[in-house]
Order: C-alpha cells, then structure tokens, then sequence
C-alpha cells in the first residue's frame, strides 16, 4: 500500500498553504524493510523541492488458522469387530473446537481384525485448515454370548430329581 507522499514530510504545518507534495518515483511496497523514496514538494509559486525518505514496509500480521489456534486430543476408541466407528469418537476435547469442525478417517479402518491399530483422525475447521489426530482404535471380537443365542426348552423331571 503506498503511503500519502505527505506523510513522508514532517514539518507541514511550516509550509505555504496550497503546498502539493508526489512521490518522484513509485515506491517499492511490496518487499518488506526499509526502502527509500522521494518527496517532491511543489509550491504555491511552481517551486519545488525534493526530499529523500525512508519508507518502512511491514508484512502484513499473519492471521492464525484454525489448526494453529487449535489442538485436538486424540483417544482410544473401541469398537466391535465390522463396525467403523464414527471419527469424532476419537476426538476428546470437541466441546474445545470451533462448532463446525468436521471429522474424517485419513484412510479405511481395519474393523475385521480383532485387535489394536493406530489411525488417524482428520479435523477439518470451519477455515479448511486441518490437525491430523494419532487414534487408537481396539478392534472387539465378539465375545461366545454375543455369538451365540441359547434357545429355551421344556425339560420334564421327577419329583424331587
């Protein structure tokens, strides 16, 4: 952004009135630091003057995404063998995150095998920036009483037997 060539003056105010000031040159404002520019100062009476200036750029404040501001935690979720449980089960701290945070598998889970496997958990902010969370997810094999359902029967005794 190129400043007001007046700005780079700093005694205005003992000048003429009427006084016009212009940069010489366009300035360089897109490489931050210090750069030098000219003021030409033009009178009332067509006169001018020229006045070297240092002109300082700043980069602009880097706003932080969402990823930076935020840390998801992971944690274990268990879950029986064939069911992929849902992504966000994998997140503790939700409540944390901003409202529209949207969770994801980074790749298919292994449900079939019995066991534990580390996986990881997309969080995808309201911005598109995203944190990657390390999950582990216990794959249950069911238990006997889960696969097997026992049917009743009428079963005849003696008395007392």
């Amino acid at each position: 952004k190129t400043p007001e060539a007046q700005a780079g003056v700093s005694n205005k105010v003992d000048l003429p009135a009427g006084t016009k000031y212009s940069w010489k040159d366009p300035l360089d404002v897109e490489t931050p630091g210090e750069n030098e520019g000219t003021v030409v100062v033009t009178y009332p009476d067509g006169s001018q003057d020229e006045v070297p200036v240092k002109v300082m750029v700043k980069a602009p404040e880097k706003v932080p995404t969402d990823a930076e501001k935020y840390t998801p935690q992971g944690q274990e979720v268990e879950t029986a063998q064939g069911k992929t449980p849902e992504a966000q089960a994998g997140v503790s701290n939700k409540s944390d995150l901003p409202a529209d945070t949207k969770y994801s598998w980074k790749a298919p889970l292994d449900v079939e095998t019995p066991g534990e496997n580390t996986d990881t958990v997309v969080v995808t902010y309201p911005d598109g920036s995203q944190d990657e969370v390390p999950v582990k997810v216990v794959v249950k094999a069911p238990t006997d009483a889960e696969k097997y359902t026992p049917q009743g029967q009428e079963v005849e005794t003696a008395q007392g037997k």
